[in-house]
């Protein structure tokens, strides 16, 4: 009789996943799985609430848990019903979730973890939120930090180094919802892939909600990208790269993505001006510090630069 009831939630929870209705599944597989288990002699009903479980573990994407259900079910299948197509089937779907295993353990670079953040998590909290407002949020990871230029390693990541992403929107839309906006973001997951943020007070407001126009000027002194030729000039590099860095991942309305290019493409009047000031401070520099090094060549080993 028991055997029958745990059959049932197990068909249940079968129909369940079918119109993606995980949750209530995985509770009548709890119930049918805790009846299999008092029960010594296990029929083919048991391995198929196993890979019915697995199933709804792999659409929680809770991966590791999925693989060890696969794997108590093999033997049961083959117990019961041989190597047949059953049993094939289930091979291959615990391959697949070796897959998924690997894929989530493999290194991210700080621009794939963001990007990998928002798909996941930020495109819905966004779309579920601000549907009326969506096409004008601008979604990327620009801005400081060495993962925006690719650059991060294993000794960069023990400080802000975590999931996270940037939305730009303008004054206008940020006095509608750009509190409510950053509320949301707050309430994200803080660890991601098995890395948790860890901020410092000098990584303040690197990701989260920011207006197009603060962003630019904050490190650029120009909230539009329109500058003089003096003030390219004058502009240093690693400001520039600072705002034209990383990736923007959506830009429906294109404006934060305008005034990005327009760094993108500093006038080649400035970049001459600014390459004959560092080969005249490369010269300068040789001159004065060669005899000081050749010097100091003769003291190690007694012989000329």
């Amino acid at each position: 009789m028991d055997i029958e009831v745990a059959t049932t939630y197990t068909n249940l929870a079968a129909s369940l996943i079918e119109i993606n209705q995980a949750s209530q599944a995985e509770d009548y597989l709890k119930k049918a799985l805790e009846i299999f288990d008092r029960d010594e002699v296990k029929n083919f009903h048991y391995s198929g609430a196993l890979c019915a479980m697995a199933s709804v573990k792999c659409s929680l994407k809770q991966y590791e848990e999925a693989a060890k259900l696969y794997e108590k079910a093999l033997p049961e299948i083959e117990a019961n019903m041989g190597r047949g197509s059953a049993y094939n089937i289930t091979k291959e779907n615990l391959a697949k979730v070796f897959d998924k295993i690997k894929e989530e353990k493999k290194e991210l670079t700080g621009i794939e973890l963001a990007k990998s953040f928002y798909e996941e998590y930020g495109k819905d909290m966004i779309h579920n939120n601000f549907s009326e407002h969506e096409d004008k949020i601008a979604v990327g990871f620009v801005g400081e930090g060495s993962e925006r230029f690719g650059f991060d390693d294993v000794y960069s990541r023990d400080h802000d180094f975590g999931p996270g992403f940037c939305m730009w929107i303008t004054e206008d839309i940020y006095e509608k919802i750009g509190e409510k906006l950053q509320d949301e973001y707050n309430k994200l997951p803080k660890s991601y892939k098995g890395i948790t943020r860890v901020d410092t007070i000098m990584a303040e407001g690197r990701v989260g909600v920011c207006v197009v126009e603060d962003f630019y000027k904050k490190y650029t002194g120009s909230g539009d990208g329109n500058l003089t030729l003096e003030q390219w000039i004058n502009l240093e590099d690693y400001k520039i790269a600072t705002v034209t860095n990383g990736e923007v991942f959506r830009d429906d309305l294109g404006y934060f993505s305008k005034i990005r290019r327009k760094f993108e493409n500093q006038p080649f009047q400035a970049r001459l001006v600014k390459l004959a000031r560092q080969l005249g401070a490369m010269a300068q520099t040789g001159q004065s510090n060669y005899e000081r090094a050749n010097g100091k060549e003769r003291l190690c080993n007694g012989t000329d630069l």
